[in-house]
């Protein structure tokens, strides 16, 4: 699946990064602390001769983000949803979209423990298992270092 994934011309993205150092001090620098405060940062010292401005956009497949709305849509009518279900479901997320949105995430209860901020095991568990009971995901556990394995349930979308 993954090979097919990465023939596919939409997965191939190429991306250059561009950095300076200024010769300011830090304090010197304008407070960003809105993405508005930045734009304006970014206009006022935009030299049009010599840089083009492109506007940068994502694109999210209707796939994935009809999932975020059915996941939104199932717990605002559940009363034992709690922040760290929703913390647990993007952490997943993540890593399934980092794994370039192959079915089967390899996931580990480290990782997703630590990218969740959830630092009880009880309470991961418990996340899962209820995750799980609300039919979001199906859950494949493994004692294999290499982690277990989260589907979601893709026939919530229907």
């Amino acid at each position: 699946m993954m090979k097919a994934q990465c023939q596919n011309p939409l997965f191939n993205v190429a991306e250059i990064k561009v950095s300076y150092q200024p010769k300011y001090k830090a304090c010197e620098r304008p407070k960003i602390s809105q993405s508005k405060d930045a734009y304006d940062v970014l206009i006022n010292n935009w030299d049009q001769d010599k840089l083009q401005l492109c506007e940068q956009f994502y694109v999210l497949f209707m796939k994935q983000d009809k999932l975020i709305d059915v996941f939104l849509t199932v717990i605002s009518r559940e009363q034992r949803v709690e922040f760290s279900h929703i913390s647990l479901f993007l952490a997943i997320y993540h890593q399934w979209q980092k794994n370039h949105w192959i079915e089967a995430i390899p996931i580990t209860r480290r990782k997703l423990m630590a990218s969740s901020k959830i630092r009880s095991t009880a309470t991961y568990h418990k996340c899962i298992r209820e995750l799980v009971e609300l039919n979001i995901i199906r859950y494949l556990p493994s004692y294999h270092p290499k982690g277990s394995r989260i589907y979601f349930n893709t026939g919530i979308l229907d």
